[in-house]
């Protein structure tokens, strides 16, 4: 059995939670602004075009990863070694993020470029980062004259970390599994000073005379940027790469890109952007304002996924997104003709028209997946809305033309907002829809399955800022906070349960 909120079961101490299968990042579904990149998938050499390669030494070697394989250092001798470079020296803002795994409580340097942060000792840190054992096991940045840090994990479990720091910032940003946390601990210089040092970068390690520090974890995925990311890019980043198949992504970030660099898009007539579902977003005035996105869609089976937020006047036939269709050509979603503003169809050719809700001044998920059974099935907020199945496959006659807000022979404007349009080469399965629509900032569902005499409890890894809470009635007040280490596991924590008496109930609270 399922339930979206509320699960019957008993929670047991000391349960272990177990990783699915992930996806893998590429350059072009990461944010803007990446530097430098180290996978660790059995070599120290950069991910990106820059080719900023490390060279291992020592005590250091790979083991399994977060994705694939990672850095292991033995917290005595182990290093990567980067060479310095201009585009290293990063001197306006920045971002460090990363995956980490404690093998201990030590001095554990994640990462640094210039040594020691202390100029008393001639430290000249251009950034840096680490987990400590004092200050409650700290997450902290460096930088040349100061220190910044949090509260840190007190297990040795897999956890994600960022650090975004703005040159002459009084604190640095620091999150730990996609959530801010405050500056609790601080030293040295008032502001942070992101000093330009020639000296090498390290990871695993600090490299300074008189002044080494190896750190003793397994380090997967470090990146750094040239920019200071966005908590919602922090959130996205933590919450794991989209599904395999994606082919365009629209984010709408004061633009028409394609993220993925295939298909940009052109703005026509009066679109602006504003605050969207994830960062920004397309805004339509429902008279002229719509994007194109070329003629090159003629795909048999694919999954259509955007956020919608309508308003609450509409023209007839208002065309949310249009692949220049008619009556027996391609396909579109659009405003049905009815008297009911909040009435939507999704239209593939004579013989496929399936009608859904969307509300007014609300976002809300929409995703179409059609099968190579040629079976659309429509998805609201993550949950199957519908489904229809076309008699013969979807008929393109080369004048197909993708367009977002309006209909391709002009005119049926669409009103209102549009954010993170996605399209894949393959149909989404149930679950990948679920999560990409909590990973983007859906209410997470916290599903129980039962069989076999276990019960396990699972909610997506997207879903940060939520309290998991347990009650043994539904009663006011009767609520408590689950205590126990939490572990992040790829795309979804997985939480067996041993079948016990009496009635527990669980949730996922936002903070």
């Amino acid at each position: 059995m399922k339930h979206p909120s509320l699960i019957l079961g008993l929670l047991m101490l000391g349960a272990h939670l177990m990783p699915l299968g992930a996806q893998q990042w590429s350059l072009n579904t990461l944010p803007s602004g990446l530097v430098a990149w180290w996978p660790a998938n059995g070599t120290a050499a950069d991910a990106t075009t820059n080719h900023f390669d490390g060279t291992l030494s020592g005590g250091a070697g790979y083991t399994n990863g977060w994705f694939g394989s990672a850095f292991v250092f033995d917290g005595v001798s182990g290093v990567a070694t980067v060479p310095d470079n201009p585009a290293l020296r990063i001197t306006d803002a920045l971002t460090i993020e990363f995956w980490a795994r404690r093998q201990r409580f030590g001095i554990d340097i994640v990462l640094e470029k210039g040594g020691d942060w202390n100029t008393a000792v001639g430290g000249q840190a251009n950034y840096g980062v680490g987990l400590h054992h004092l200050n409650n096991n700290m997450f902290y940045f460096f930088f040349r004259g100061g220190w910044r840090g949090t509260t840190g994990v007190n297990d040795l479990n897999w956890h994600h970390y960022a650090a975004v720091a703005t040159n002459g910032a009084a604190n640095p940003v620091l999150y730990i599994d996609g959530v801010a946390h405050p500056i609790e601990f601080a030293g040295g210089a008032a502001t942070v000073n992101l000093y330009p040092s020639a000296f090498p970068l390290h990871i695993g390690a600090q490299l300074f005379p008189g002044w080494n520090y190896f750190g003793q974890t397994v380090l997967d995925d470090v990146r750094i940027y040239n920019r200071g990311l966005a908590a919602d890019e922090i959130a996205y980043l933590h919450a794991g790469p989209p599904p395999d198949g994606l082919v365009s992504w629209w984010r709408g970030e004061g633009d028409a890109t394609d993220a993925l660099q295939q298909h940009h898009g052109a703005p026509e007539g009066s679109l602006a952007f504003a605050i969207g579902q994830a960062g920004r977003g397309f805004v339509f005035n429902g008279s002229d304002a719509a994007v194109a996105l070329g003629n090159w869609f003629n795909l048999q089976q694919f999954t259509l996924s955007l956020w919608v937020n309508p308003a609450p006047i509409q023209v007839p036939f208002a065309d949310l997104l249009d692949n220049n269709h008619t009556s027996n050509r391609s396909w579109v979603f659009q405003r049905a003709n009815t008297a009911d503003v909040t009435d939507w169809l999704w239209h593939a050719g004579p013989d496929a028209e399936l009608h859904f809700k969307l509300a007014t001044n609300r976002w809300q998920h929409v995703a179409l997946a059609r099968d190579t059974n040629r079976v659309s099935r429509l998805y609201l907020d993550g949950q199957l809305a519908g489904a229809i199945t076309n008699n013969s496959a979807i008929y393109y006659d080369g004048t197909q033309f993708l367009r977002l807000g309006r209909w391709g022979a002009g005119g049926r404007y669409f009103n209102g907002m549009v954010d993170e349009l996605m399209i894949f080469d393959r149909p989404l399965a149930a679950d990948e829809v679920a999560e990409l629509y909590t990973d983007q900032g859906g209410r997470p569902r916290l599903d129980i399955e039962s069989g076999d005499g276990v019960v396990q409890l699972s909610w997506p890894l997207g879903a940060t800022g939520y309290q998991l809470e347990t009650a043994t009635n539904l009663l006011a007040g009767g609520w408590t906070a689950v205590t126990n280490s939490v572990v992040s596991a790829p795309k979804r924590f997985t939480l067996p349960l041993a079948p016990a008496g009496g009635a527990h109930f669980f949730r996922l609270r936002k903070l």
